[in-house]
């Protein structure tokens, strides 16, 4: 079973036993229009991604939570930059993750080849689309500037920022937090976190209502 199929059977359960599940993908965006979006800005969306988007659903439902749409994560760029933004530019400039806890100005050009693709409240998690780590995510604080390798579940440590944890990190990843998530990979996990969360006589049959 891919990686594709596993979500969306964890999908299905979810929707099927979790009253009020709040992140029903929405509908999938045609290749055509996905190779459109690689044409238009020179890249090539990770692999894990664009299947998701193509096969699974184009964002979802939730609400300031979620995964956003290939649309909304573009808009949601000027926003977090605070300007107008040249995205040929922003997608043609490759990400260069730094190698310890920092602020956006200590990019020469702040979240280059970095694209939005969830948001909860003033944070996000980042996709790499261009450069060295491709296809890996990201997490930023919107608030404080700062930007980490994203880790589960989901976001760095609370007090990553301060000394003792940029250390905590740096131990638990090595010297440049050498383990980078993926987008399924990610996804995959965000989804076993919910079901995880179901009552134990829901879960003990749950995955045979979805064969």
């Amino acid at each position: 079973m891919s990686d594709i199929d596993t979500i969306q059977k964890k999908i299905r359960l979810l929707q099927r036993v979790k009253q009020g599940y709040r992140y029903r993908p929405k509908s999938t965006l045609p290749i055509a229009e996905i190779d459109l979006f690689e044409r238009t800005y020179g890249l090539r969306l990770p692999q894990g991604y664009r299947d998701f988007i193509a096969t699974v659903g184009n964002g979802d439902e939730g609400e300031n939570c979620g995964l956003l749409s290939l649309e909304e994560s573009v808009a949601e760029i000027g926003v977090i930059l605070g300007h107008d933004v040249d995205l040929k530019k922003y997608f043609g400039l490759p990400f260069k993750p730094l190698h310890r806890w920092g602020e956006l100005k200590d990019l020469p050009v702040p979240l280059s080849g970095l694209l939005p693709i969830s948001r909860v409240d003033n944070c996000y998690q980042m996709l790499a689309v261009n450069g060295d780590d491709v296809g890996t995510l990201w997490f930023l604080n919107g608030e404080t500037h700062q930007l980490a390798p994203t880790q589960w579940p989901g976001q760095p440590d609370k007090d990553a920022n301060s000394d003792a944890g940029s250390a905590a990190l740096t131990s638990m990843y090595g010297e440049g937090y050498g383990r980078r998530l993926e987008f399924l990979e990610w996804y995959n996990d965000w989804l076993d976190h919910s079901i995880a969360k179901l009552p134990k006589d829901v879960l003990r049959n749950a995955f045979d209502l979805i064969k």
